[in-house]
């Protein structure tokens, strides 16, 4: 009984390649492929042996393009989330791999001469280094960005705050600024000078109904 398999391009929204069979070429699309609701790649099920077969012995495989279910269940783990440099360097070894096989693809074009399906090759390769570039430096953007804000947070002075909860009006804000932080009394006399006095100490009653 022929196995159900389920085939998802690698980095790209929707793609498709050529494979060659017994019956000649034939042009594979991987469609379903969004950016919304949530990121998601095209895709493309059979379960007609010949095909998997092509596929899966086509230079592209696991380049351009993996399987990733067998009749339902997943051949690599589920991952939920990676980290940006993960991703960074996930991708940048994916990059890696397209240029070489550009490089081999120009060099055959040029021992073989004209090929068109050729050349749809190279520019899908080129398409994709291209766009996986462009979210490999968007991806270092964000981390320095992250890096230099924890910078900046770890240089800044840490706050001390004095805060009593259980002062409630101005006579008992008055007494803490007396006996806790030494103050003299006759500074004090109203509202107002208390409360700039303990703005000055640091100091705060968040119950004290103004």
């Amino acid at each position: 009984m022929s196995k159900r398999k389920v085939y998802q391009v690698i980095g790209y929204l929707n793609s498709s390649v050529q494979i060659v069979t017994g019956e000649g070429k034939k042009r594979i699309e991987f469609r379903g492929g969004s950016r919304s609701p949530k990121l998601t790649y095209g895709q493309f099920v059979t379960s007609d042996k010949v095909v998997q077969k092509a596929l899966e012995s086509n230079p592209l495989f696991n380049v351009r393009y993996k399987l990733i279910k067998i009749d339902g269940k997943r051949t690599e783990p589920l991952i939920i989330e990676v980290s940006a440099e993960t991703k960074i360097s996930q991708l940048t070894e994916l990059n890696a791999n397209l240029q070489q096989k550009i490089s081999e693809f120009e060099e055959k074009e040029e021992s073989d001469g004209d090929c068109k399906d050729l050349e749809k090759e190279l520019e899908g390769y080129k398409v994709q280094v291209t766009e996986q570039a462009g979210e490999i430096s968007g991806l270092k953007d964000i981390i320095t960005a992250f890096k230099e804000e924890i910078e900046e947070l770890k240089q800044e002075p840490e706050e001390e705050l004095n805060i009593f909860p259980d002062v409630r009006n101005m006579q008992a804000a008055r007494d803490v600024l007396v006996k806790e932080f030494a103050q003299d009394m006759s500074k004090l006399p109203n509202g107002a000078a208390v409360l700039n006095k303990a703005k000055t100490l640091k100091v705060q009653f968040p119950n004290w109904k103004k």
